[in-house]
């Protein structure tokens, strides 16, 4: 079960939350949604925070995410995971520095 929710930080830079396990089955639709409520954005937040678990798509599409923003001048700022298995696979990977930016 995943999840995407968007708010306004009060700033103008919205803040889109991914819950439950972003996996190979729902990545596509993850990413599609992620980008779709952060269009037009200059500058936007994603907040992994309440997300379980992360696999290799998973994980793959994090780094898209970054290198996709990177290359078209978006600052985008990845809050991560709180803690468990999500957590641990971006820090074994080292994904966790690449992805703050």
């Amino acid at each position: 079960m995943h999840g995407v929710s968007v708010r306004d930080a009060g700033d103008g830079a919205p803040v889109v939350t991914l819950t439950g396990d972003v996996d190979q089955s729902v990545v596509a639709a993850v990413e599609e949604s992620v980008w779709a409520a952060a269009a037009g954005a200059g500058r936007w937040t994603l907040d992994l925070g309440p997300v379980a678990y992360l696999d290799s798509a998973g994980l793959r599409m994090l780094l898209d995410i970054r290198n996709t923003a990177d290359a078209t001048g978006v600052s985008v700022t990845i809050r991560p995971p709180r803690d468990g298995m999500a957590r641990r696979a971006l820090e074994i990977t080292g994904l966790d520095r690449r992805l703050a930016g």
